[in-house]
């Protein structure tokens, strides 16, 4: 489908909680909206760098994997490269 139309729209929800009272319910949450272009990434190296950045991300500075060519070709990566970007929040008055 990328092949085809590589014209994106994604969407990234964080910090979620849903609160209910005997009077009313509220869902809480921070939420990003975008749209872009896809490329589908065939270069290891490039598979390999956008893996460690996530791991990166997920895991800490101290995140490292020695990612083998055959590792490599089994792993599928999208880039997507923003065009826009929207963001909203409805988070509880501190």
């Amino acid at each position: 489908m990328i092949a085809a139309d590589p014209h994106v729209a994604f969407s990234v929800v964080a910090d979620r909680a849903f609160e209910h009272t005997a009077n009313s319910c509220t869902y809480w949450f921070k939420s990003v909206l975008g749209t872009g272009t896809a490329t589908l990434l065939t270069n290891h190296q490039e598979k390999a760098q956008a893996l460690q950045l996530l791991l990166r991300h997920e895991a800490g500075d101290q995140a490292h994997l020695d990612l083998t060519h055959k590792d490599l070709s089994h792993l599928g990566a999208i880039r997507i490269d923003v065009d826009q970007l929207t963001a909203k929040q409805h988070q509880p008055a501190e």
